[in-house]
């Protein structure tokens, strides 16, 4: 009988990811330390840091006035090199677009009275979004320095940043507090969310 071996393709796919090369406009900095990357453009700055077995190296780009960065690591046989070559490299290109055209993240409110506004906390002066999800009282979220959040209707919530991981994190954050559910199919959908809707339980 003849066997055969299954190899796992993911740190495969990552190295390769991590191979291609990012394109950085003019108006984007770069500061690279052995520990740490930093990215700064029109919409903001954002921090990372790096493993000291990631390099980065920069040129300049024939076809633009920006620049192309290349990331590799020390050992590429390595595995946990190779998983984390693909992620790193795919983590700067999502900070360079961030600070460029920025990040979103929609949340739509489902529910008889669902609302949001963005205010200021009457206590401290932060801004804040109020939401209005079904409970007795608003639910009050304190807005991150680096995002910017509006209500273009009532029952749609914007939020913008330039750190990916940062918008998505907040839109969670107010999601949680009303997960869609599936009878009635009220909550709080976050981006593109659909959910499987249940027939009603009959008592």
């Amino acid at each position: 009988m003849l066997r055969t071996r299954a190899f796992s393709t993911s740190a495969r796919v990552l190295s390769y990811i991590g191979k291609q090369p990012i394109l950085v406009p003019e108006s984007v900095k770069l500061q690279i330390s052995p520990t740490e990357v930093v990215v700064e453009g029109p919409l903001g700055r954002v921090q990372m840091s790096k493993p000291t077995f990631v390099n980065i190296a920069s040129s300049q780009d024939t076809m633009s006035s920006g620049s192309v960065l290349s990331v590799s690591v020390n050992d590429a046989t390595n595995k946990t090199q190779r998983a984390m070559w693909g992620t790193m490299r795919g983590l700067i290109n999502n900070h360079v677009t961030g600070v460029t055209d920025g990040h979103v993240a929609l949340l739509t409110l489902v529910g008889t009275g669902y609302r949001a506004g963005v205010e200021k906390d009457a206590h401290t002066g932060a801004p804040i979004v109020s939401v209005r999800c079904g409970f007795s009282h608003p639910i009050n979220f304190v807005i991150p320095a680096g995002i910017e959040v509006t209500t273009p209707i009532p029952t749609r919530i914007l939020i913008k940043g330039a750190d990916k991981q940062q918008v998505k994190l907040f839109g969670a954050s107010i999601r949680l507090k009303r997960p869609p559910e599936p009878y009635k199919g009220k909550g709080i959908y976050l981006d593109d969310e659909t959910i499987t809707r249940k027939a009603t339980k009959v008592k």
